[in-house]
């Protein structure tokens, strides 16, 4: 689906350049991490298992936002389960490449990664790793640029509570007038009432 709509765009626009938005690599990160973690849960002794689970949010938390239990949770993982640490430093160098500057470093450290996840026998990562070859040239492009999608999906998901709220409208003229009224900067000031007491 994603490679139809990216030769749409290129058909449509071919000076278009397609970038791969951070957040979207990170999640695909995210999720393999999580797979290899439950996975682990799975197949660890009755003793280990419950330790495991708990490790969830440590695990995909960012190093420097870690309490000190949470740093803790990592230091056990470290020690007890070499593939899921494993999993959790692929996750987190992936993240130290998307976070480069110069793009010729940024490549290069990301080439290393993939053959790293390639090698790593974790089956999440090694598919991680065809999915980040396959879309290589726009995550290079969104290191280069910095650019995201954050404010179109910001205003999709308005646009989705709007409709929510209106429990629908009956032509596209009302969600747009909508959106204008809640999304463009219109200040409606209510003009002063006079109240009046009945006797």
């Amino acid at each position: 689906m994603l490679s139809a709509y990216i030769k749409a765009v290129t058909e449509a626009s071919p000076q278009a350049r397609v970038i791969f938005d951070r957040f979207h690599v990170q999640r695909l990160a995210h999720d393999a991490l999580d797979e290899v973690r439950r996975e682990e849960v799975r197949n660890a002794s009755s003793e280990t298992r419950a330790e495991l689970k708990r490790t969830r949010w440590a695990l995909q938390k960012n190093p420097w936002n870690l309490r000190r239990f949470e740093q803790q949770k990592v230091s056990m993982v470290q020690r007890t389960n070499k593939r899921l640490y494993r999993a959790y430093l692929l996750k987190e160098t992936l993240l130290a490449v998307l976070d480069r500057r110069q793009i010729n470093v940024a490549s290069l450290k990301l080439d290393e990664w993939l053959a790293w996840a390639c090698r790593s026998k974790l089956p999440p990562f090694v598919k991680l790793a065809r999915t980040v070859r396959k879309y290589r040239d726009g995550i290079l492009a969104y290191i280069q640029t910095r650019l995201n999608n954050g404010r179109v999906e910001g205003l999709n998901g308005k646009a989705r509570v709007l409709t929510r709220r209106a429990f629908g409208f009956h032509d596209a003229r009302s969600l747009i007038a909508m959106l204008f009224l809640c999304c463009g900067g219109v200040s409606v000031a209510p003009t002063q009432l006079c109240l009046f007491e009945v006797h």
